[in-house]
């Protein structure tokens, strides 16, 4: 492997190379994270029954 800060800068090269993967993810993470923020906390494992309990 290589020092701490040798990875660093591979990284920080690998995320410049690909930026338009990086921003992808990071779309997509965030897409989720909203779908699953919108639907509240009782649906947080898309449980469909703890929507019919809440109303």
């Amino acid at each position: 492997m290589g020092t701490p800060d040798n990875m660093k800068d591979k990284a920080k090269d690998l995320a410049k190379d690909h930026q338009d993967v990086v921003r992808q993810g990071i779309d997509k993470a965030g897409d989720f994270v909203h779908d699953k923020h919108a639907r509240g906390p009782f649906l947080a494992d898309d449980s469909e029954e703890e929507a019919d309990k809440q109303g």
